[in-house]
């Protein structure tokens, strides 16, 4: 039931409900005339039979979230995640916290843009996706009727943004890099160890700290990466960024090497490597890049991204490396490495054309038949040097007509080369090139065999 009233010189409407049993009442103000006034409380009137909850579509966003995060994200995430969405809270608190029912596809856009005039287009996603994941959730729960994120556009400071070369290393830096870190290395060089085993394995950071020695097995070249190590908060172990993140991968011989001269404790769960921080980490690469000479602003984060790089390139299945780098979807892998794809379905696209192409000879161009009336013998030109090769593939075709698709049409006369109209290769050598006859030949005219001498 709703009542409309006249405040002033605008109306009101106050439309009343009931929740567990109690009668509250939602209200909205400042309508030109009692008309609108009437229409807006059918309108909610409506919502309020189709279930939605009115008394929490009045909480703040802020509010809103961290109620989320209390209920569906402590205790599930790790600290240094749930430390970011407390930012992205008290930014929100101090920004934009209006009730959910006021926010609308204009105001979240602006909300999104104010954001992005000091940050990276990055960061702007981050904030984007822990909001709308508390927006989704008010749908679920019938909060919201209406999605005001779903035209949301993203945008950001571009200088901000790393370039993509300064994501990873090439396989010539990388070997470099390798070298750099390698030489006069010694067992309190822990910095150096863990770049070196993340340029191997792709491990995260906190994966590398979280290494135990019960997790390799260096006879069968393997090591466990169950785990991770949270130096920031807990000073302790943790689950590991996702459930996908626990797995089972190989390490190359040159790994294997250089654990071996790592002394292992009797107690095979303690840590790998030392307590280290990132900073300390990333001094410690800046260094070894300089002794490398090596020109590339690049944090350890690259080495995972270098690692899944290199594979790529080298032609590792995308769904191998997706599972190497414990991602829980080939479409994050597929993103990430957006790069490296792009140029092997370049490489690919040469390859198909190669494939499928018609007959390579130095001018890469078909030459066209001329009809003509001359006829030259088989026997004046099988034993020409210069028509040898045509003259084996013709007769190979003759010995296997199976090879060749279609055969020969019944215009074939022995002593006489036959016009091919279409043709490609099946496959080709040293010594002679098979011609898919496709059944469309009649005479072989002899000016297309001049044209052939370099199909061997």
């Amino acid at each position: 039931m709703a009542s409309i009233t006249k405040r002033g010189k605008t109306w009101a409407y106050r439309v009343y409900y009931y929740d567990e049993g109690k009668r509250k009442y939602v209200s909205k103000s400042g309508f030109k005339t009692k008309a609108e006034a009437k229409d807006a409380s059918i309108l909610k009137e409506n919502e309020l039979l189709v279930g939605k909850n009115i008394s929490k579509e009045q909480m703040l966003l802020a509010d809103y979230m961290e109620n989320w995060k209390r209920l569906y994200k402590e205790d599930t995430i790790s600290l240094k995640s749930i430390s970011r969405i407390n930012s992205i809270i008290d930014y929100v608190r101090t920004n934009y916290n209006i009730p959910l029912r006021d926010i609308t596809h204009e105001n979240y856009q602006s909300f999104l843009n104010d954001v992005a005039k000091t940050r990276s287009k990055e960061t702007v996603k981050k904030y984007h996706t822990y909001v709308k994941a508390a927006i989704k959730h008010a749908l679920r729960t019938q909060t919201l009727l209406h999605d005001p994120t779903t035209t949301a556009v993203l945008k950001g400071l571009e200088e901000k943004n790393k370039k993509v070369e300064n994501k990873y290393l090439s396989k010539s830096e990388f070997d470099k890099l390798e070298k750099a870190l390698l030489e006069d290395i010694q067992l309190d060089y822990t910095s150096r160890y863990i770049i070196l085993f993340s340029m191997y394995t792709g491990a995260r950071f906190g994966e590398c700290l979280g290494m135990t020695w019960d997790c390799v097995d260096l006879e069968n070249k393997t090591i466990k990466i169950e785990k991770g190590f949270d130096y920031h908060f807990t000073n302790d172990f943790t689950e590991g960024k996702t459930k996908s993140s626990k797995r089972k991968i190989t390490i190359p011989d040159k790994l294997v090497e250089i654990l071996k001269t790592l002394p292992v404790p009797e107690d095979q769960t303690q840590r790998i490597f030392k307590r280290i921080s990132n900073n300390a980490i990333n001094k410690a690469l800046q260094l070894a890049l300089s002794r490398a000479e090596i020109d590339k602003d690049i944090t350890f984060h690259a080495m995972r991204h270098t690692h899944a790089s290199i594979l790529l390139a080298n032609g590792v299945q995308l769904l191998t490396v997706s599972k190497r780098l414990g991602h829980a979807d080939p479409n994050i892998t597929l993103h990430t490495y957006a790069h490296i794809i792009d140029e092997l379905e370049q490489e690919d696209n040469e390859k198909l054309n190669s494939i499928f192409s018609w007959v390579h000879w130095e001018y890469k161009t078909l030459i066209n038949v001329v009809i003509s009336t001359l006829y030259t013998p088989l026997g004046d030109l099988q034993h020409t040097p210069r028509y040898k090769h045509c003259f084996v593939a013709f007769f190979d075709a003759q010995k296997s007509p199976e090879i060749a698709l279609g055969g020969f049409s019944s215009n074939f006369r022995s002593d006489h080369l036959g016009e091919i109209i279409l043709f490609r290769p099946l496959f080709s050598c040293q010594s002679q090139v098979i011609l898919n006859l496709q059944g469309v030949t009649c005479l072989l005219h002899w000016r297309l065999l001049i044209s052939l001498p370099h199909l061997c």
